[in-house]
């Protein structure tokens, strides 16, 4: 046994110094919390699908951060602090309405938004719109919804034909 390990000493030394080498390097490249693996998986691209999707499966490996409700309110839009525009276009044969909102206040984050579309005298539909990842002090994002198949609008919408009435924003 002895000759064994003198014989094979360096080769030893080497895969237990490779071994290392690639723990750390996977250590390093993963994420510890749920926010980081927020960051890394969940592209600015993603289908609301996607998004779901990543969300659900970090917030299985790691426990979701927990506001409490005291620091989270819904507030009346102010569209000065939160400038917003919005569109309606057709995916896979499926009418999405996405709005894009850009967060103006610091310490603030915007985790969802009410917003309604009324085009062509048509009736009223109110939507609520929940992010990817709440919307942080000057940081600008899109989030999208499926619209009614009965709409047959689609490109720019008219600022009188949409916006937003409340949104709910957490301190942080």
């Amino acid at each position: 046994m002895q000759i064994f390990f003198n014989k094979y000493k360096r080769v030893l030394i080497l895969l237990a110094l490779g071994m290392a080498s690639i723990s750390g390097v996977w250590y390093l490249l993963t994420p510890h919390n749920y926010e980081d693996c927020i960051l890394k998986y969940l592209k600015p691209n993603a289908s609301d699908f996607t998004a779901n999707q990543i969300r659900g499966v970090c917030h299985n490996k790691f426990d979701t951060p927990q506001r409490p409700t005291s620091i989270c309110k819904d507030i009346a839009y102010d569209r000065q602090s939160f400038p917003a525009s919005a569109r309606i276009y057709n995916e896979y044969n499926r009418n999405k309405i996405e709005v894009t909102l850009h967060n103006n206040v610091k310490d603030i984050e915007v985790t969802s938004i009410t917003a309604f579309v009324q085009i062509n005298d048509r009736q009223r539909e109110d939507y609520k719109l929940t992010p990817p990842y709440p919307i942080s002090s000057a940081r600008s994002l899109s989030t999208t919804t499926f619209h009614p198949e009965s709409l047959t609008y689609s490109g720019a919408i008219k600022d009188r034909d949409w916006g937003i009435t409340n949104l709910q924003i957490c301190k942080i």
